[in-house]
């Protein structure tokens, strides 16, 4: 007999755990009931602890909403100053939101901003240029695509959790890509060097 947190595999006869904060889950191992304080994302039969940007919990205990893209910015000439803030909004079953973006840590200021090159994309110093992207939360599966002409090792694209207990980074490091997460010490980096520095 399993226990109420988990299922019966009936191949492999053994009971194995509902995936992580899933009170109780069905025969085939998808969740039907999250912990308390958890919300229920339909698309992936999973729990997550708030709605990723995009998704709204229109009922109770569920995150609601469509995937797709939920930021989206052209850069363009017409749009480039020194000092780098737009907003994206957009809106699924009338219930909106934004992503901004902006030079440094502070919307107000242009010293941190890195540079706009029309239909290209963004241009950093690999030392003091960073964007910040506020109002993004990640979906629990995503993808990240860079186009990119890298001069060196750094940090591609970082992400805090709100509260602060987890971290994920995407950089460069000796001509691999890495991954890493913090909350559960993971990190990834291929076996061969792949990344041509000064090419794009």
């Amino acid at each position: 007999m399993c226990d109420s947190s988990q299922w019966y595999d009936a191949d492999a006869m053994l009971c194995r755990d509902c995936k992580e904060h899933c009170q109780k889950c069905n025969t085939d191992g998808s969740c039907d009931i999250c912990e308390e304080n958890y919300m229920f994302i339909a698309k992936l039969s999973c729990c997550y602890d708030i709605c990723a940007t995009g998704f709204f919990e229109l009922t109770p205990g569920q995150c609601q909403g469509d995937c797709g893209v939920v930021a989206d910015f052209k850069f363009k000439c017409k749009n480039a100053s020194q000092n780098i803030n737009w907003t994206f909004t957009e809106a699924w079953s009338d219930n909106p939101w934004s992503v901004k973006v902006y030079g440094g840590d502070n919307e107000e200021q242009d010293s941190a901003d890195p540079y706009a090159v029309d239909d290209r994309g963004l241009w950093f110093d690999g030392r003091y240029s960073f964007l910040t992207v506020k109002g993004l939360i990640l979906y629990p599966t995503h993808s990240n695509i860079f186009w990119m002409k890298p001069h060196g090792d750094g940090a591609l694209f970082s992400n805090n959790k709100y509260d602060g207990s987890d971290s994920y980074v995407i950089s460069i490091m000796g001509q691999r890509l890495t991954v890493e997460t913090t909350a559960n010490k993971y990190k990834f980096a291929p076996d061969v060097d792949f990344i041509t520095t000064f090419v794009w």
